[in-house]
């Protein structure tokens, strides 16, 4: 699953406090001299606080140009609003226009703060189903299927 626009921390698979892995080759924003850099290898960073992403009601991306000019320089696509525009649809005063995505950030090297886009490093941290982890609800080591089920509720 991708995680695109805004979602609230509860809705996001990995948590403050968190130790996550970064995997060689991803893209890393970093307020340090080396700005944005590209792993090498993979590192274990603990997660100081996760950025919700954001998204923004379509006739903001229009009208706002606080909001229009860098989603033209991402290369976002302006003629399918501007359609529902015209037609004074429904669908231009109700939909969201995804701005950023969930970030993960943690400090780096010389406690500059460093970041990364939350799906770049999800494969890296997310069990298969069937992988053995410890449960939040319970506490208990078992399949991450059975979290939250009654039988993780009765701790077998």
């Amino acid at each position: 699953m991708r995680y695109e626009g805004y979602h609230s921390d509860s809705a996001l698979p990995i948590k403050r406090g968190q130790k996550v892995v970064i995997p060689a080759g991803v893209t890393v924003r970093s307020l340090g001299a080396k700005g944005t850099y590209v792993t090498k290898r993979a590192q274990t960073v603990t997660v100081h606080i996760i950025m919700p992403g954001q998204s923004i009601p379509n006739h903001w991306a229009l009208g706002d140009k606080d909001y229009r000019r860098p989603l033209e320089a991402k290369g976002f696509d302006f003629g399918p609003l501007e359609a529902l525009r015209a037609a004074n649809s429904p669908e231009y005063y109700e939909g969201k226009v995804n701005v950023s995505n969930p970030m993960v950030t943690w400090a780096g090297a010389g406690g500059y703060w460093c970041d990364v886009d939350i799906n770049d490093i999800l494969d890296a941290n997310t069990p298969d189903e069937d992988e053995d982890v410890e449960c939040p609800f319970c506490g208990g080591i078992h399949s991450k299927s059975l979290q939250g089920s009654l039988a993780c509720v009765d701790g077998q």
